[in-house]
């Protein structure tokens, strides 16, 4: 697919000749001459294309090891009484460190990812899936609420729709992740042949509108299925545009 980046300007009392608008963001020499130039990273406001190689590879990894991600939460800091931005990684290691805890008087070892956000609504929020059984998402809840002092309305379950067992299907996982990857940035592309491809096409990652910037970490996983615990295991990563789009999308 074909893309040209356009931007919006203000009215401006004369016309501007074509050739002083278009170079400027256009290719003029090389094997890519004619072709987009591409935007600069902004690691504040998007995705790139390593938290989802380690996302997904997370994911699929969780499903070998048999704690398949089948649940999972919303957080939205502003309920948390004397929010502030500055606290936001401290305040979500307190809460993965409590989780944790909670999960192993529970019986079982807590396997997550994760993502930030910064909504127009929402404002700084947390989404994640995870390995907490359907049927004790309700005492999690009441414990996070509890131990965080959340108000009501500041932690929401994901329980709705995935049935008793929830998310029971890889696929189902998979399209809940690639929910979550709605940040990734939507203005890169790669240089194929002699177009452009937009990239986040190719991993069949939806735009949902430009995500609020963030001064610290947007994705994440626990330890227990990160790159580490990945590598011990000799789990084979998959990485590269291609691969990555046939992962997250199976059925594609």
């Amino acid at each position: 697919m074909v893309i040209a980046l356009a931007h919006s300007r203000a009215p401006n009392p004369g016309p501007i000749p074509p050739y002083r608008a278009i170079p400027s963001a256009l290719i003029q020499r090389g094997s890519h001459t004619g072709l987009p130039k591409k935007p600069k990273p902004d690691r504040k406001r998007f995705l790139y294309l390593r938290q989802v190689q380690n996302l997904t590879n997370a994911v699929l990894f969780s499903d070998r090891q048999g704690q398949q991600l089948i649940s999972g939460m919303t957080v939205l800091w502003s309920h948390l009484p004397g929010f502030k931005s500055v606290e936001l990684p401290r305040l979500q290691t307190r809460l993965f460190k409590r989780i944790t805890q909670w999960a192993e008087r529970n019986g079982f070892e807590l396997c997550a990812v994760w993502v930030r956000e910064n909504g127009k609504q929402k404002k700084e929020h947390l989404h994640v899936i995870w390995n907490v059984p359907v049927n004790l998402l309700g005492d999690l809840e009441r414990f996070i609420l509890a131990d965080m002092r959340f108000s009501k309305g500041g932690v929401e379950m994901s329980r709705g729709g995935y049935g008793r067992f929830g998310m029971r299907t890889q696929k189902m996982r998979l399209g809940k992740l690639r929910y979550m990857l709605k940040a990734y940035d939507h203005r890169h592309f790669r240089y194929y042949l002699r177009e452009s491809q937009n990239t986040g096409e190719i991993l069949g990652i939806q735009h949902r509108g430009t995500d609020g910037a963030l001064d610290c970490k947007r994705a994440g996983t626990t330890q227990n299925i990160g790159p580490a615990a990945r590598k011990r295991a000799g789990w084979q990563e998959i990485k590269g545009y291609d691969a990555l789009g046939r992962a997250l999308c199976p059925d594609a």
